[in-house]
């Protein structure tokens, strides 16, 4: 199978020191497609200038979310953007990875995205991603 398509939101500190890290290390279940940085100062971004890797940088939400090369988003900007990238992730059709404790401390306000996920809606690309996401584990 194919590695899946990934898109880090975020350039900060969990982006480039936990996120990105972990997706270059596994290449034959993740490729890192592009990154969301809203003012990259040289061409390639911080990604470029600190892993010496080329991918696509983002530097709007939007942008990101239409780039019909990403299957996965995953979340690394501040705490209060959790819910509303998920959400906008999700109804994109983009499967989505971030702290789950960081998207809203309330069910009612949460369960709203369960019924937005694409795992919900339950289409052949979400089995294929899904079964490609039960190799990591």
């Amino acid at each position: 199978m194919e590695p899946i398509r990934t898109c880090v939101l975020g350039t900060g500190l969990a982006g480039l020191t936990f996120h990105v890290p972990f997706i270059l290390a596994l290449p034959e279940l993740f490729s890192l497609n592009a990154v969301l940085e809203r003012s990259p100062k040289s061409e390639g971004g911080k990604l470029h200038e600190r892993f010496g890797v080329t991918a696509t940088v983002h530097t709007t939400l939007d942008d990101a979310l239409n780039d019909k090369d990403i299957e996965l988003i995953v979340i690394a900007t501040p705490n209060e953007t959790h819910y509303e990238f998920a959400k906008k992730s999700l109804e994109a059709g983009k499967h989505g990875k971030c702290r789950s404790r960081t998207y809203h401390p309330t069910l009612h306000v949460s369960r709203p995205l369960i019924s937005t996920s694409p795992r919900r809606q339950a289409g052949n690309g979400y089995r294929r991603s899904s079964e490609r996401a039960r190799r990591v584990g």
